[in-house]
């Protein structure tokens, strides 16, 4: 018997997986260890100021304080790099926003997102210049890959491996059953394959697919992440992350030519230098209508969680409402309507 059964080992299921266990709960976590998975596809970008409008990301002032004692708690205590403070540069093409920058940087709450005298860096010797350019500053690049692989390691007793098979699960008043486990609760971190999840195929989840490059520049690496009408994202020495597409309709994990092929011409019309095309990847986001997380407990089984749809913000939102979650089963905390599953009943 164990307290916690955790379908999903993305970054959504280990922050959650993490503080039960720091709780000293029992847990075990039932993943198919999918290369594909979002989380591992993912550049791990927690960006402060989004958009072309250059809006605060939601809660961001909240969040922060999670991700630096999470993250960084738990880099210092594994003795482990996986997370790094950075800033973004966002580049104008033009002098609407341009304009659209500086009257945001007005704005109350803003200052301390916004660089005052922004700094193009390395990005100078490698791409054109632009009209003009921003800096926001407070943005983490979490290296997603070293994290779940390093949770996997320290706490493989903890983790099955297999695809879950829905129909084998039964749910009784006061235990969950799945082939030989027994669980007083089940949750549900199963990123977009919650779509075919019988307890919350009902919950408006919209996935959504992106496609990434994998790209080798040589010469010397920025230290920061560019922001275009794509994202180039430094991942290790002479090594970006460029992307992504996306695409509502063909929710699959394979990659296409037609998203390599925008993917090219943007980096094509951006940089001064040549670039190798290393790797090709694709993974399917858990997004929503609402573009909220869906978090809380089945209307009809009081044993069944889901903790899910943290869709393109996963890295900055996991820790925060890992949080929330954990001391929501506690019952020392109610879910506020934005993120509580009730809200579509």
């Amino acid at each position: 018997m164990v307290d916690f059964l955790i379908i999903g080992q993305g970054v959504a299921g280990t922050c959650l997986a993490l503080r039960l266990l720091n709780e000293g709960h029992s847990v075990v976590i039932i993943d198919n260890n999918h290369r594909h998975s979002s989380s591992v596809v993912a550049a791990g970008i927690i960006n402060p100021i989004t958009g072309r409008y250059y809006t605060k990301s939601w809660m961001m002032d909240e969040l922060q304080k999670e991700i630096k004692q999470f993250y960084f708690g738990i880099q210092e205590n594994w003795g482990i790099s996986f997370i790094r403070k950075t800033s973004v540069i966002r580049t104008f093409h033009d002098a609407k926003s341009e304009n659209s920058w500086y009257a945001r940087m007005d704005k109350p709450g803003y200052a301390d997102y916004m660089a005052e005298k922004p700094d193009l860096g390395k990005y100078q010797d490698i791409i054109r210049k632009p009209f003009g350019f921003g800096e926001v500053q407070q943005a983490f690049q979490v290296d997603l890959s070293v994290f779940l692989h390093s949770f996997r390691s320290k706490y493989a007793k903890h983790m099955v491996y297999g695809h879950f098979e829905h129909d084998q699960m039964r749910v009784t008043e006061d235990d969950i059953f799945y082939q030989g486990l027994k669980a007083k609760n089940v949750i549900f971190s199963e990123g977009y394959k919650v779509i075919h999840n019988p307890y919350f195929n009902y919950l408006p989840f919209q996935p959504v697919k992106g496609e990434i490059l994998l790209v080798k520049i040589k010469g010397s690496t920025p230290l920061k992440i560019l922001r275009d009408k794509m994202f180039i994202c430094p991942v290790g020495k002479d090594l970006y992350w460029v992307g992504s597409g996306y695409e509502w309709k063909n929710l699959d994990e394979v990659t296409t030519t037609l998203h390599k092929e925008k993917m090219m011409h943007f980096l094509d019309n951006i940089l001064t230098v040549p670039y190798e095309i290393i790797d090709h990847k694709a993974g399917v986001r858990p997004s929503t209508k609402d573009r909220r997380p869906i978090l809380g407990q089945h209307p009809n089984h009081r044993r069944v969680f889901i903790f899910n749809g943290l869709g393109t913000k996963g890295t900055s939102l996991s820790p925060y409402w890992s949080k929330k979650m954990m001391e929501f089963m506690k019952e020392t905390y109610l879910l506020p309507r934005e993120v509580d599953l009730k809200r579509f009943h």
